[in-house]
Formats: C-alpha cells, sequence, structure tokens
C-alpha cells in the first residue's frame, strides 16, 4: 500500500516536472519567434523632406513621414534597345 502511494507521488512529481518544460519550452519558443519576427520586419518611420509649391508660387521644404518595412524585395528589371543619334550639336535618343 505504501510502495503504491510513493509510486503515485513520484508519477506526479515526474509529470509535473514534464509539464513545466513544456510550458517553459513553449513560452521561450513563443518569445523566439515573436522576437525574430520583430527583428525582421522592423518598421521604421523616415522623414523625408519634399520640395512642395504653393498657389503663390512660394517654394517650401515640408516634412512627409513614410513608413517602411524591411523585407526581402524581388525586382525584376524589363530593358529595352535605346537608339541614340547625333545631329548638329544636339544629341536625340528615341
Amino acid at each position: 500500500m505504501v510502495v503504491i502511494e510513493v509510486m503515485v507521488v513520484m508519477i506526479g512529481k515526474m509529470v509535473m516536472v514534464v509539464v513545466m518544460v513544456v510550458v517553459i519550452t513553449m513560452v521561450l519558443l513563443m518569445f523566439t519567434v515573436v522576437g525574430m519576427e520583430v527583428m525582421f520586419k522592423v518598421i521604421v518611420v523616415v522623414r523625408i523632406m519634399k520640395l512642395q509649391r504653393y498657389i503663390d508660387h512660394d517654394w517650401k521644404m515640408t516634412p512627409i513621414d513614410f513608413q517602411v518595412t524591411w523585407s526581402m524585395v524581388k525586382v525584376t528589371v524589363t530593358r529595352s534597345k535605346v537608339n541614340v543619334t547625333v545631329t548638329r550639336n544636339s544629341t536625340m535618343v528615341s
């Protein structure tokens, strides 16, 4: 009878330890995934000065905020042929 009680207590403690290890592992994994997501998807607010022209023909530099997300971007470029001809003292591109 005493042996059975001791075994039940030991099994209970082992189950508690396993559950605690699983929970701690899941929490650490969650923080790691969130940390990686924050690290790879950094959002930065960039202030760019844009030259604006108003109706009264006054040129003024005004700041504009852009939200930039850093990520991998695949850029494809299409190329077209350019014909250059020289006539007199000027160059024409067609």
